[in-house]
């Protein structure tokens, strides 16, 4: 018997879920924006990207260290230092795509969706995607928007270099095919590792 057709999702469902995956896409900027941020170079490279993410644990268990370096550290730096370490991968989008894999996964559990779509109701995989695109387009608007803050004097010259050159690159470095589209999402949702 041919099993029945899901309903389209809910559009207030699907506006929650997209929020979601908006909200855990923007780890994908914290590494390279905290790490500049307290000094230290980018993280271009696996063992480069643990020895950043070693040196920033270290600053958060200092004394007076603030509640906000302290969670960066542990939902950021010690996942970078376990994870990586442990499995070898050599893959440079290897830890975007767990980022993208943690999305899709939060997404479904947070609101009952499967992961990848198999009628017209939207998976995991298809909120991920419409969300990156709008991400990208917000991260490619920011470097401009914080040029803006930062003052024209010797004080700020160097943050604004790296919103001008660093920053203004990310979207690239991150995607340099652009937005990853709903299959390609079901593909790294399929060769996670189990």
């Amino acid at each position: 018997m041919p099993r029945p057709r899901a309903k389209p999702t809910d559009p207030a469902i699907k506006a929650a879920a997209l929020e979601t995956a908006r909200q855990c896409l923007a780890r994908l900027t914290i590494d390279v924006t905290s790490w500049n941020e307290q000094g230290m170079g980018p993280t271009d490279g696996p063992e480069n990207r643990r020895k950043h993410a070693a040196a920033f644990v270290r600053n958060a268990l200092r004394p007076g260290a603030p509640a906000s370096i302290r969670r960066i550290a542990s939902n950021v730096a010690l996942p970078i230092i376990t994870q990586e370490a442990a499995d070898g991968r050599t893959d440079p989008n290897a830890r975007r795509d767990d980022i993208l894999i943690y999305a899709v996964q939060r997404v479904c559990d947070q609101h009952d969706l499967k992961p990848t779509r198999r009628s017209e109701a939207e998976s995991g995989c298809s909120i991920v995607a419409e969300a990156l695109s709008g991400f990208l387009k917000e991260l490619r608007k920011y470097p401009d928007e914080l040029l803006a803050t930062f003052p024209d004097n010797d004080e700020y010259r160097e943050r604004r270099r790296w919103a001008d050159t660093e920053l203004r690159k990310l979207p690239e470095k991150l995607f340099p095919e652009g937005a990853l589209s709903e299959e390609r999402l079901n593909n790294i949702w399929g060769e996670r590792p189990h």
